[in-house]
C-alpha cells in the first residue's frame, strides 16, 4: 500500500471517530467500513483499568472476549499480547473456530489505554496496518475513549471494587457509560425503569 493509501486510510479511521457519537457506533462504522465489509464480523473497545485488566467499553458484533468475563494484561490472548507488544497482534479466536483477533492498542503517547479489537473470518485478507498508521490511529482511539468518559468511570468502579459496587450497578454504569438512557438500560437488563432509576 502506497503512503496516498495509507494517508486515506487514517483519514478514514478519523471520519470514523469523528462522527461517531457512542463507542457502539466506532464498533458499528468500522465493522461496516468498505475496506472491512463482509471480512470483520464483530469489533470491540476496551480499556485498561489501574490494576491491569481489561473492561469491555463497546461492542457490536461478536466478541472478541466475552464482556463479563475477566482479561488481564498479560494473560494469553491477543488482546493482552497486543497491548503487551504494543504492536497488531492477529491470532486465532480463543474460542469461536474459522475466526481471528486483530487487536491493536490504544495509546495515549507510547502508553497503553486499552484496545481495538476485530473479529475476522479466517482466510480474509485485510492490509496490515504500517507503525506510522497504527500510531495515528490508536491515539485517535485514545482521544475520543477519553472523550467518551469510559476510562474514568471504569477506574473509578475499580478503585472501589473494594466490594462497593455491586455487578447489577457495574453494568447499569457501563451502560449510562455507552450513553444509553434508563429505558434502554432497563429493557436490556429485563428490569423495570425506576429499578435502574434506583441502582443509578
Amino acid at each position: 500500500m502506497n503512503e496516498l493509501k495509507r494517508l486515506e486510510r487514517v483519514t478514514r479511521f478519523s471520519k470514523i471517530f469523528g462522527s461517531a457519537t457512542t463507542l457502539e457506533d466506532v464498533c458499528r462504522s468500522i465493522v461496516q467500513a468498505d475496506e472491512f465489509a463482509g471480512k470483520l464480523v464483530g469489533t470491540q473497545i476496551h480499556t485498561l483499568t489501574r490494576r491491569g485488566t481489561f473492561v469491555s467499553a463497546a461492542v457490536f458484533g461478536m466478541e472478541c472476549h466475552p464482556e463479563m468475563e475477566s482479561l488481564w494484561l498479560f494473560d494469553d490472548h491477543p488482546i493482552s499480547k497486543s497491548a503487551q507488544s504494543k504492536e497488531i497482534v492477529v491470532e486465532p479466536h480463543p474460542s469461536e473456530n474459522g475466526y481471528d483477533v486483530w487487536s491493536m492498542p490504544i495509546l495515549r503517547d507510547r502508553n497503553v489505554a486499552g484496545s481495538l479489537s476485530s473479529v475476522v473470518k479466517q482466510g480474509e485478507e485485510i492490509e496490515p496496518f504500517n507503525e506510522q498508521e497504527l500510531v495515528s490511529i490508536a491515539n485517535l482511539a485514545y482521544l475520543f475513549l477519553s472523550n467518551s468518559g469510559m476510562p474514568e468511570i471504569v477506574n473509578n468502579a475499580d478503585s472501589a471494587a473494594s466490594g462497593q459496587l455491586t455487578k447489577r450497578q457495574h453494568e447499569i454504569v457501563m451502560f449510562m457509560a455507552r450513553g444509553l438512557t434508563n429505558a434502554q438500560i432497563a429493557s436490556e437488563l429485563i428490569l423495570s425503569e425506576s429499578s435502574i432509576k434506583q441502582e443509578s
